[in-house]
């Protein structure tokens, strides 16, 4: 009796580790959609999604259109005006219910480097 509940312990855990943390929703895209590295058209384009080609949404943004997603293994950046998922049965626009469909996420852009070439030195006073 304890072998099968060991083994039911660690199923549900090991199902528990494969899902992506946060993951609450599976979206079709609408259209040929973009994954891009950021949330916003700027940003360079990871990935594409096909019509009807299913994302995990990880999370949304606050204020914004713009949903973390999970396709095919690469984590980007997608629009979710181009996005549906299923909630209580029936298929929704996601940028329509963001509340009801994904946690909320924050966005750090990553520190980019000014200029070019080597670090100039500053010569000291004389």
């Amino acid at each position: 009796m304890q072998g099968k509940s060991t083994v039911m312990i660690a199923a549900i855990a090991a199902a528990a580790l494969s899902a992506p943390a946060g993951a609450t929703a599976l979206a079709s895209a609408t259209t040929p959609l973009n994954i891009r590295s950021g949330p916003g058209p700027q940003y360079a384009i990871v990935g594409a999604s096909p019509t009807r080609g299913e994302a995990t949404i990880i999370g949304c943004i606050q204020g914004s259109l713009w949903c973390q997603v999970n396709y095919i293994g690469r984590q980007g950046w997608a629009y979710s005006e181009y996005l549906t998922a299923r909630l209580s049965g029936r298929s929704l626009i996601v940028a329509e219910h963001l509340n009801d469909i994904a946690p909320p996420v924050t966005y750090q852009a990553p520190v980019e480097t000014v200029g070019s070439g080597s670090p100039r030195r500053q010569s000291a006073a004389r």
